[in-house]
């Protein structure tokens, strides 16, 4: 009976192979690419089967240095070029340094074109001297004897410290100093390292992975040089870059980090993680890293990926698509995605990432139109903060949460609104994100004062902040367009009204009074550098601050948010619609 069923299989897998091989014009080949690492940190090894001939059987045995480089079970990840009908099975010999991969199906390849087979995460140990070590395919399908060796280059890692503060230098002049384009205030003090990767590319995917080894020889370097130098910063910065040949056609990329090495992270003080990838740049705050650790269970990965209009409506009615089609059908649309094992980790919970995207302006287009969307699961297009930058030719994003979002454009133009006006730029930023409308006919009405009411719904926009209903709310918040604004405004200590729970609505709002409510709604984000002098001394009317709005003041003139006329600050004066525009814009534009 035994030899019966061995029988069976040898006549099983024969009639698999052999109209194959009798029909194949040219044999299966591979292809192994590795990339560089550091030592410490990972390396990826992509194999892909060429002239595949509808083969229904794959057996590829590997060889590698086990003394240099580490593989474990987990780390040989099935390839993409495989069906659901595939069997698929690796083994892994740690000491010997081997690795056998099975397949098998009975309907194999669909087409020739080239498959990945498998993708290999290498560790390269610590104590090994830089250098190369080969990898080698020993065997495939157990046909067709190869030979396919492959090198994998590690270096000791290339460390650079970057240091941004008022001077935007590096004092102490240690380290090779380099200032990021970071979507934080130029005096937003920041000091970090960044670790520079070869990441390697297939169909597209550009794929890097680093170690815990490698993220504490960032944290070992950061450490040193802040001590050498005495440097205190706001936030620190563990930047991790991954490289690609300038001849690679990127539109996926994806970084893997050790769990472990983002809990080291972690256990420091107000520090974050950047990643820069072919396509964009991602800065992740303190508070973000440590809901993205809290979250997950194993190992994190972060993905940008390039979309299309038709990737982002699976769930969208047609009608909402047909909509999304008219406005999105031109324009770049990323997918962000931080994960781990137990799933995707979509929000950050009062963290932020700040992203950075490159982006070239088209002939017709206004800077101030370009605007960021979230898109909804419902097909919502909802605006976010973001703006293009002129001087790094990119869109600048700051993010409370992962999905699809689209650089959209929408330009506003009002009748009573010149180009040559002071305002202009500013009207039109806002407008374009909603932010403020117009009055009615196309007109903007720039010299009309503005309500405390009018006030908070622009100030919450602009930050993104969602009215909300609740039962704890100023005595006079009504039942209208505004009540949410001020109940959101309440909860959040953005204001705590003008006395015996009111609010006063509809008076209109005075230049000290924007300027607290714009400071609390910054303390509230953390959004708040360190003040160090006082500035108010040289406006003559600075005895006319009250004593409640002078932090505030104080802090916002400092920082260049506002500034006075005639050598005075006017605290008592009202604002106009043209002015409060202005100082929303340089808020945004901060």
């Amino acid at each position: 009976m035994r030899k019966g069923i061995i029988w069976i299989f040898t006549l099983f897998v024969g009639m698999v192979l052999l109209p194959v091989l009798a029909s194949a014009e040219q044999a299966p080949s591979l292809q192994v690419q590795s990339s560089s690492g550091v030592i410490g940190g990972q390396a990826v090894v992509r194999i892909t089967i060429q002239n595949p001939n509808n083969l229904k059987t794959l057996n590829v045995k590997l060889k590698y240095d086990s003394t240099k480089l580490s593989l474990g079970q987990a780390d040989v990840i099935k390839g993409d070029g495989f069906s659901s009908s595939w069997m698929y099975v690796s083994h892994v010999e740690q000491e010997a340094g081997r690795v056998n991969l099975v397949a098998i199906s009975t309907e194999g390849f669909q087409n020739n074109a080239e498959k990945q087979v498998a993708t290999l995460n290498f560790t390269i140990k610590q104590g090994v001297q830089a250098g190369t070590t080969a990898i080698t395919v020993e065997q495939l399908n157990g046909y067709y004897d190869v030979s396919v060796p492959a090198s994998l280059q590690y270096t000791e890692g290339a460390v650079s410290l970057f240091v941004s503060s008022n001077s935007n230098s590096d004092q102490n002049g240690q380290g090779s100093s380099e200032t990021p384009p970071l979507n934080y205030p130029d005096n937003y003090s920041l000091i970090g390292m960044k670790l520079t990767q070869q990441a390697i590319v297939t169909n597209g995917i550009a794929s890097v992975g680093f170690t815990r080894d490698a993220v504490k020889k960032l944290i070992e370097e950061l450490g040193k040089t802040v001590s050498a130098g005495n440097r205190k910063a706001k936030q620190q910065l563990l930047e991790i870059k991954a490289e690609v040949k300038p001849d690679e056609v990127v539109t996926k990329t994806k970084v893997t980090l050790e769990k472990s090495a983002l809990s080291d992270v972690v256990s420091m003080e107000n520090t974050g993680i950047g990643l820069t990838t072919p396509l964009g740049r991602i800065v992740f705050d303190s508070k973000a890293v440590q809901v993205i650790a809290g979250q997950s269970n194993g190992d994190i990965s972060i993905t940008v990926e390039q979309q299309k209009v038709e990737d982002v409506w699976s769930s969208i009615s047609s009608e909402k698509q047909e909509a999304i089609r008219e406005k999105l059908a031109d324009r770049p649309i990323y997918n962000f995605i931080v994960s781990s094992q137990s799933g995707e980790i979509s929000r950050f919970q009062g963290g932020k990432a700040d992203i950075t995207l490159p982006y070239n302006l088209k002939l017709s287009e206004r800077p101030d139109a370009i605007v960021v969307y979230f898109i909804g699961p419902d097909g919502k297009l909802q605006s976010v903060r973001g703006r293009y930058d002129a001087e790094t030719k990119s869109v600048q994003m700051t993010l409370t949460h992962f999905s699809s979002y689209a650089i959209g454009y929408q330009a506003v133009n009002f009748k009573d609104v010149a180009d040559s006006d002071w305002y202009a730029d500013a009207v039109s930023f806002l407008a374009a994100r909603n932010i403020i409308t117009g009055v009615g006919g196309g007109q903007f009405a720039p010299e009309l004062a503005v309500t405390r009411a009018q006030f908070i719904k622009m100030l919450l926009d602009a930050y993104g902040i969602e009215p909300i209903r609740s039962d704890d709310n100023f005595a006079d918040a009504g039942d209208t367009w505004y009540t949410g604004y001020l109940a959101a405004a309440k909860q959040l200590s953005i204001t705590s009204g003008t006395g015996e729970n009111k609010f006063a609505p509809d008076q209109t709002v005075t230049r000290q009074e924007m300027l607290t409510l714009i400071y609390n709604a910054l303390r509230l984000m953390d959004e708040l550098p360190v003040v160090e002098e006082e500035v108010l001394s040289q406006f003559a009317d600075q005895s006319e601050v009250a004593a409640w709005a002078n932090e505030a003041v104080t802090y916002l003139v400092k920082n260049g948010i506002i500034s006075g006329y005639d050598g005075q600050i006017h605290p008592t004066q009202t604002a106009t619609r043209a002015q409060t525009a202005q100082l929303i814009y340089n808020l945004l534009s901060y």
